[in-house]
């Protein structure tokens, strides 16, 4: 039978050796835990950055696509104005400088468009576009929507909007009178005139009364809100520029960094996913 002596030294010595086990697992623990949290810290930068490119190849495809309806705009201009002897790049300018510069390349020539679908000559719309921008003055709102006012009203004959507006009631009234003094004369109701006729007598008041109803307005007056959107208009072209740029440059290219800036961002999660559990444990 052992000595007790015996029993009690084998006991600490078994003691002792589950002892340093455990601390040895512990410590193995430890390491694991400091090494998947400095994973998953070096996936979540990754991550990060990965998301960082994505937005910036993002807001890159974001300008070449208005660039590339710049250039769908400007082709249809084309189309529309070659009648008149002019080009886009002919009227776009023009447009702008009525304006004050307030209108960027991308909204005058929506305008040119609009304008000469409606059947507007380039002279009429670069009056109407001078008027719109006194208009979105007075009345708020933006040149294009003040210009779709105005072409409106004109193309139909229909001014009771516009005779709201002190700047345009003279020449409302000037336009009902002669559209009046034409169905007398050709015995006729105004309401039976067509709408071509009722068209060019408006047009015909309108540009007559160019100046006066621009004075009226105040168009001619620079305000600092008018060159705070001019400013706005010169950063919405140089957008404009970057997107042709990156056009030339090539959009396959683009597209192919920003697919992969998009599969980076879901490996890294994924893995972020994988690791994540044994961060977990070790806490």
């Amino acid at each position: 039978m052992p000595e007790v002596d015996d029993v009690t030294v084998r006991l600490r010595g078994e003691a002792g050796s589950a002892l340093d086990a455990s601390n040895q697992a512990a410590k193995s623990l430890m390491s694991v835990r400091t090494a998947a949290q400095e994973t998953a810290a070096s996936f979540q930068v990754l991550a990060v950055k990965a998301t960082a490119l994505w937005f910036s190849f993002n807001r890159a495809f974001a300008f070449a696509k208005e660039a590339a309806q710049f250039a769908e705009t400007i082709g249809r201009v084309d189309s529309q104005i070659a009648k008149y002897g002019q080009t886009a790049n002919s009227l776009i300018p023009v447009l702008q400088e009525v304006t004050n510069q307030q209108l960027s390349l991308a909204e005058a020539a929506q305008i040119a468009s609009r304008g000469l679908a409606a059947g507007f000559d380039p002279a009429a719309i670069t009056k109407l576009t001078g008027l719109a921008e006194g208009l979105a003055d007075q009345m708020g709102g933006s040149i294009e929507a003040a210009f779709g006012r105005l072409t409106h009203s004109i193309s139909t004959g229909m001014f009771r909007s516009l005779k709201q507006i002190q700047a345009f009631a003279p020449v409302v009234d000037e336009i009902e009178q002669r559209m009046k003094t034409l169905a007398d004369t050709t015995l006729r109701t105004t309401g039976e005139l067509s709408q071509m006729e009722r068209r060019e007598i408006a047009l015909s008041a309108v540009t007559k009364h160019y100046t006066l109803i621009q004075d009226a307005l105040g168009g001619s007056t620079l305000t600092l809100n008018d060159q705070f959107q001019a400013f706005e208009s010169r950063v919405k072209d140089l957008t404009l520029v970057l997107g042709e740029g990156l056009i030339a440059s090539g959009v396959g290219a683009l597209s192919m960094f920003e697919f992969m800036a998009a599969a980076a961002t879901r490996l890294f999660a994924a893995m972020l996913n994988l690791i994540s559990p044994i961060v977990l444990i070790s806490d």
